[in-house]
């Protein structure tokens, strides 16, 4: 038993590791005059149905909004998103040194 469990430890482990090794491809970051902050990133995708995927962040929540397995189509679905921002007066600006961390931390107050 401890070694099934340690096992699924171990799978668990790698697969944030990659999560966490997972570079956007393109970050883009918006704000508005009231300080809110969207974001909205392309991310590279290994799988049979798409080779990337483009994700949304809006209130600290993210949502993929779009995949492909063309980067054009990529770039064209984060730049409609950003073009609806920008003509709602919201400021964008592609960041170019991005770095996405994920944490399962739980924090108990």
């Amino acid at each position: 038993m401890k070694f099934v469990l340690f096992v699924a430890a171990m799978v668990s482990l790698s697969g944030l590791a990659r999560a966490a090794e997972q570079k956007p491809l393109k970050y883009v970051l918006c704000k508005n005059n009231q300080k809110m902050v969207r974001t909205i990133r392309i991310t590279p995708e290994n799988t049979a149905a798409a080779t990337c995927k483009v994700t949304y962040s809006k209130t600290g929540m993210d949502e993929v909004v779009g995949q492909s397995r063309s980067a054009s189509d990529c770039n064209s679905i984060l730049k409609n998103i950003q073009d609806n921002l920008a003509s709602s007066q919201w400021n964008c600006k592609n960041v170019g040194r991005a770095s996405i961390q994920y944490s399962n931390a739980v924090s108990i107050q």
